[in-house]
């Protein structure tokens, strides 16, 4: 499926604009996908005749939703994903929702070389692979606590940082993110927080290499009193929570 200059509208509480349970979609530097009431693009299915099978998505374009903009299914390892966002493309959630715009959690690869990636949450992830060598990647809540909100009932909570990163438990994976450039941003909160799920089966592994990271700091006070979990990094960079430092593993080769 191929959408070329088109604008498509889908509004609906009830579902997603976009289903792709196998194949491919794109989605051109001229086109839009919009669900103001629900779910942008998801990504999977329960059905088991697209067990093994491989849906890719192609964002050159723009997707909006009150809810995650994109969207996989971490209960059902049924369809492997491979997502690509690429310079140009925007991809948002209402930032008054407590979800973020991507959320990960299936055997995957999403790849971001550029665009704007913004919501309550940039980017969620407890299942598969990130890659983010380019792009804008923005968390924007204000939270009144880290833990101030769930996405999907999985146990994971979102809070206000650009990217969330989760070590996850049965039924999802192996966490693996590689940030090699780009723009790591939130206004209220971490650039990067690490956390484990509460029964955490799989390691996250998070490699820096490159990219601009700007969060809270030690000398962000306000900031940080409404951010009540203790953390074993706090630089605005990164941070890791307490019950997460046995399951993640942040590799920073950054000489600079």
């Amino acid at each position: 499926m191929t959408l070329q200059n088109v604008d498509l509208n889908v509004d609906t509480d009830k579902g997603y604009a976009i289903q792709l349970s196998s194949g491919t979609a794109i989605i051109d530097a001229y086109s839009s996908v919009e669900n103001p009431s629900g779910w942008g693009v998801f990504l999977g299915s329960n059905a088991s005749i697209y067990q093994g099978k491989t849906a890719d998505l192609y964002v050159y374009g723009s997707i909006s939703s009150k809810y995650q903009a994109i969207a996989g299914n971490g209960t059902n390892d049924a369809v492997f994903t491979n997502i690509y966002i690429y310079e140009g493309a925007t991809v948002t959630s209402d930032s008054s929702q407590s979800v973020p715009a991507i959320f990960h959690p299936q055997e995957g690869t999403l790849n971001i070389s550029g665009g704007t990636i913004s919501g309550y949450c940039g980017i969620e992830i407890i299942g598969g692979t990130l890659n983010i060598s380019g792009g804008t990647i923005l968390g924007t809540h204000d939270d009144t606590d880290y833990r101030s909100g769930t996405a999907s009932g999985n146990g994971a909570y979102v809070n206000g940082a650009a990217i969330d990163v989760y070590a996850g438990s049965s039924g999802y994976s192996t966490v693996t993110v590689n940030i090699s450039g780009g723009t790591i941003q939130s206004t209220y909160c971490y650039a990067l927080w690490a956390d484990s799920l509460s029964s955490a089966a799989y390691t996250a592994t998070i490699n820096i290499s490159g990219g601009t990271f700007s969060g809270v700091t030690t000398n962000d006070s306000k900031k940080l009193e409404k951010i009540n979990q203790a953390s074993s990094s706090v630089d605005g960079d990164y941070a890791v929570s307490n019950a997460g430092i046995s399951w993640v593993t942040i590799n920073d080769t950054r000489t600079d």
